[in-house]
């Protein structure tokens, strides 16, 4: 879709872009979530409040102490290995990307393996099928990065 979901479908051409707006048109009721679910109860309440000063960026020094103790370099191996699943919190984009860059590649698979053929204008570039294939590269990190020859 090219255009929001919620554009009138009057203003809309495409097919795909109508079929989406009738679609969002057809909601009939709204739901909203007003009660934190994952750090109920009071044993979790200075992690609420860690949380809370984060969002706001005022961290006070008892909320940073929190945060800080269970940084990865300060505990054991085996606590470590405990949270291979949970979610981090980075400060950017380009840290999260990193993150997610680091995980799949450690991961040692694909992602997406998909069958490709050599066939119109371009192809040419790209050799024949039969040929030896071009040179792999590794691909960029961030849109913005150019691949590496």
């Amino acid at each position: 879709m090219a255009k929001p979901l919620y554009t009138p479908v009057g203003n809309l051409r495409a097919r795909e872009d109508i079929a989406g707006a009738n679609c969002y048109a057809a909601f009939t009721r709204s739901v909203f979530l007003q009660t934190i679910q994952r750090q109920q109860g009071e044993d979790q309440a200075p992690f609420r409040v860690a949380l809370e000063e984060l969002r706001r960026s005022k961290v006070s020094v008892p909320s940073w102490k929190l945060l800080t103790s269970r940084c990865a370099v300060k505990l054991a191996p085996n606590v470590v290995s405990g949270f291979q699943s949970a979610l981090r919190i980075y400060p950017t984009r380009k840290q999260v990307s990193n993150y997610n860059y680091g995980h799949m590649v450690r991961l040692g698979s694909p992602v997406l393996q998909a069958a490709a053929t050599h066939y119109g204008a371009g192809a040419r570039c790209c050799g024949r099928a039969g040929d030896d294939p071009a040179p792999l590269r590794r691909l960029p990190r961030y849109a913005d990065e150019k691949p590496v020859e």
